[in-house]
């Protein structure tokens, strides 16, 4: 009997654990994807293979909508374990003793806090921007400070380009440990002319003239001939007495005579000439950066037109384009394109002068400190005539007593020069450089009041910071 009621009780208590292990038993479901229109109670944040845990205590189903995102288990110590899988957004519906629970989870390819210190610590505090995480993502705001940090962003956004959201804006900064480049430009020009007329330049010295007609000749008064004054004024009607006939009589009559005259000058004229152009500019720009310079004028050619006149402006002179390019050696090359044109007035037209040009492109490399030759030219132009008695002139050594030279000689030499500095802003080369043009200013005729006051400046940058005035605490702000 004992053992009957044994076995009794013992139906009675397998029973009774299978009611309850029913009775908390979680059906886990998979939702269609409408379930994103519910509005969740709860919002986590989980980069793929993240996971978060509850407290299962009360759950009988969940169902998720999104499989593939996410995924939820109930596991044997009584806890639900989501788990994050790709990126995505889904929601989990857990319902239990207290109702049901909405969770939406989103799901992303990094963890955005983690991120978000990455980006801080390749920009630095010098960057501008702003990093903030919202959502699951991180948002880069403010405006950028220099190129270097530009090409950071670009290069990050494109490593994370669903989740690092970039809405910063560029501008043009002083760049902290920027180094400058300042460019001595030296274009030299010397241009010549040499000019001689040498020799005996001979005139007219013979002249013929045969003549023959009909009828008495005359050539010549007798020598018995009384000739008179010349006619006076207030005396029309004298006459000259008649001269002689060479010939007598009617018939043909001819003659020959020999008529001219010597001309003759003696040349030693010499000159010589020398024209000598040197521009001298210097150029500051920072690294990298394109600068022009240009030093000359505008020629203003009038162009009339049917109804009005316009006025075309062409520059010349020295017109030079320079980008430094620096190393952290200091080592330097130079992108150079070189104009340089002058008024031609010997081939005018119309009283406006030609321009004579110089171009010049070219890629150097150097160090700072040294000067590098970018263009050399060398032109010579010879004229010479020469004039004199035939055959006679070419006689050795005294054929020049009848025969003249005329020699024109021209030569133009001009060489551009490049010579770069590199310097930081504010410190000793910078000063030196000011320095020294201030000083060229003042040989020039400068007065003092004429420049800016750099020694108050430099007093200021170099004095110490002043202490903090003393303050009094307000009474009124206390009470």
């Amino acid at each position: 009997m004992e053992s009957r009621s044994d076995m009794r009780q013992y139906k009675r208590l397998g029973l009774l654990l299978v009611m309850l292990l029913a009775s908390s038993a979680v059906v886990v479901t998979h939702a269609p994807s409408e379930v994103h229109a519910q509005a969740p109670d709860k919002e986590f944040n989980l980069a793929v293979g993240e996971t978060l845990t509850f407290s299962g205590r009360g759950v009988r189903s969940v169902s998720i909508g999104l499989p593939n995102i996410a995924d939820a288990q109930v596991i044997s110590n009584g806890q639900l374990l989501v788990t994050a899988k790709q990126p995505g957004t889904t929601t989990i519906n857990i319902n239990g003793s207290s109702g049901q629970r909405t969770l939406l989870v989103r799901v992303v390819g990094t963890n955005p806090q983690s991120l978000a210190e990455e980006v801080r610590e390749v920009l630095g505090s010098a960057s501008g921007v702003e990093v903030r995480v919202v959502k699951g993502r991180v948002l880069l705001e403010g405006e950028v400070s220099g190129e270097q940090f530009k090409r950071k962003i670009d290069v990050m956004t494109g490593l994370y380009p669903n989740q690092l959201l970039n809405f910063t804006t560029y501008r043009e900064a002083f760049v902290e440990d920027a180094r400058m480049v300042a460019v001595d430009l030296y274009f030299v020009q010397l241009a010549t002319v040499n000019r001689d007329e040498l020799g005996v330049k001979w005139g007219q010295f013979v002249g013929a003239n045969y003549t023959f007609g009909t009828g008495d000749v005359p050539l010549y008064y007798g020598n018995n001939a009384q000739l008179e004054s010349g006619v006076l004024p207030g005396k029309t009607g004298t006459l000259l007495s008649e001269p002689a006939r060479l010939t007598g009589g009617d018939g043909l009559t001819s003659y020959f005579s020999m008529v001219g005259q010597v001309n003759v000058a003696l040349d030693f004229l010499v000159s010589n000439g020398l024209v000598k152009t040197i521009n001298h500019g210097k150029i500051i720009t920072e690294a990298g950066k394109a600068a022009e310079y240009h030093n000359g004028g505008t020629l203003l050619i009038k162009i009339a037109g049917t109804q009005v006149a316009t006025l075309e402006e062409i520059p010349y002179g020295l017109e030079v384009k320079v980008t430094p390019v620096i190393d952290v050696n200091d080592q330097v090359k130079l992108d150079i394109v070189m104009d340089f044109s002058e008024l031609d007035y010997s081939n005018a037209v119309d009283n406006i002068p030609a321009l004579r040009n110089t171009s010049v492109v070219s890629v150097v490399n150097t160090v700072a400190d040294q000067s590098v030759l970018i263009s050399s030219q060398m032109n010579i132009n010879d004229t010479s005539n020469t004039s004199g008695i035939w055959m006679l002139s070419r006689i050795p050594i005294l054929g020049w007593m009848f025969k003249s030279r005329n020699f024109l000689g021209s030569s133009l030499d001009n060489a551009l020069f490049v010579t770069p500095r590199v310097y930081k802003p504010g410190k000793q080369v910078h000063e030196e450089m000011i320095d020294g043009v201030f000083k060229g200013l003042m040989d020039a005729g400068a007065e003092p009041e004429d420049l800016p006051d750099l020694m108050t400046q430099k007093a200021s940058r170099s004095a110490a910071p002043a202490a903090p005035a003393e303050t009094q605490e307000d009474p009124a702000l206390l009470e």
